[in-house]
């Protein structure tokens, strides 16, 4: 049966998109911010046109400890931890840094480091199987222990910081370097004794085919539990970067530089993520808040409880986000973790996980509609795209992929 979105709305009645509304302090009903799309062209495309089969018959749910694929469907191995990955003998580790509280040794707080991070491993297929490069020229780790610069605002802290580790989801640049997000990093900063946590919570830019450069934490994109990165041109040429803080009760933003892309330019567009505006979204009154301290009063009046000044510097704001955040009375959300930019229309989905201290215990998938499709503007319009619960079949929304017939993928290319 062909379902378009204003029918499956219908099936779930107002009922669903109110307790979810309830659930994360949104307004879904109200006037106001909301699109007042009810979204039946389905991610910008006419489902009735694209005749779109996904050519799978899906999969049922499973308690089996392994990767479950539809019939037709098969997985190959890439590579494990502990497999060499260069020629200097450098092994793939991939680690989160969660799990409870450790007391090491010095070594073992070394050994626990370079484990964390991630790691840059080339792949080739070989009679219809990939594998892993075990020579690579291009393989390295990008971990706890490696050295990273500082750019932005924020890079008066040190001239150079030692580790990346609770790295999530990312993205990828325009330029074709990857973007890193390092999340719940405060558990590592505690367990290993490190000395200043302000060192961690940062975007990290990696060029995977420059072996000898030096990843990048660009603090004007902001410190938080960072989740992933979705990059976008603006219409105005600047680079926008939305961004989600994966706690409960805590922000979307995006980033907008200062500067233009320029296609020539190369890696050297770089420096776009180092000068530019860092927003907050305030859901109620569909506003982008600036946080930029020069600029927004309310940082500039907010104290501490001593009386002082709660931001000095720009970098102060930067540091503290949810500080900062909050002082403007941006929206606290129901944990957003993946974001992405539709490459069609523009539109931009939001998966909340979910947040129990409001009892929204499935979470939902927000999309955010810039006013007149302007990716660097101020103000936008949304709607709840999707609740979670029994009645939708999908709960605690976590990374979003969207796939578009081969039709259209032709058509963008």
């Amino acid at each position: 049966m062909d379902v378009n979105r204003r029918q499956f709305l219908t099936y779930l009645g107002a009922g669903t998109a109110a307790l979810a509304s309830l659930a994360t302090g949104i307004p879904a009903l109200a006037a106001g911010p909301l699109s007042g799309k009810t979204a039946d062209h389905l991610f910008g495309l006419d489902a009735k046109k694209t005749n779109f089969n996904p050519k799978f018959t899906p999969i049922e749910p499973t308690t089996k400890d392994d990767v479950v694929l539809p019939s037709g469907y098969s997985y190959d191995v890439i590579a494990s931890y502990g497999d060499k990955i260069n020629p200097a003998g450098d092994t793939y580790d991939y680690l989160n840094a969660d799990g409870d509280d450790n007391k090491r040794t010095p070594d073992q707080i070394q050994k626990y480091l370079y484990a964390l991070g991630g790691s840059i491993i080339e792949i080739k297929k070989e009679n219809g199987k990939w594998k892993l490069v075990s020579d690579s020229e291009y393989g390295r780790r990008v971990s706890g222990l490696t050295k990273h610069v500082l750019t932005g605002p924020a890079a008066s802290i040190a001239k150079e910081v030692t580790g990346t580790f609770a790295n999530c989801s990312g993205g990828v640049t325009l330029w074709n370097t990857v973007l890193s997000c390092e999340e719940n990093y405060l558990d590592v900063v505690g367990d290993c004794k490190l000395p200043d946590d302000r060192h961690y919570g940062w975007v990290v830019e990696v060029d995977p085919f420059d072996p000898k450069s030096t990843p990048k934490k660009h603090t004007a994109l902001g410190r938080f539990s960072h989740e992933n990165t979705a990059m976008v041109l603006a219409s105005t040429g600047q680079l926008v970067v939305y961004m989600g803080d994966d706690a409960k009760d805590q922000y979307v933003y995006k980033y907008v530089s200062k500067g233009k892309y320029d296609p020539k330019a190369g890696k050297a567009n770089s420096r776009l993520l180092e000068e530019g505006t860092l927003y907050v979204a305030n859901f109620g009154k569909g506003k982008w808040i600036s946080l930029d301290l020069a600029t927004n009063e309310a940082l500039q009046k907010a104290v501490k409880a001593d009386g002082k000044p709660l931001f000095a510097t720009q970098a102060d704001v930067l540091i503290n986000c949810r500080d900062a955040a909050k002082a403007v009375s941006a929206t606290p959300m129901d944990r957003p973790e993946d974001l992405e930019v539709h490459p069609i229309d523009g539109s931009v989905f939001i998966a909340l996980t979910n947040n129990d201290k409001h009892g929204n215990f499935y979470g939902q998938i927000v999309r955010l509609f810039e006013k007149d499709n302007q990716h660097a503007g101020l103000e936008f319009s949304f709607e709840i795209f999707a609740a979670g619960g029994p009645q939708s079949g999908f709960s605690a929304p976590d990374n979003i992929t969207i796939r578009l017939p081969k039709t259209y993928v032709h058509n963008i290319h």
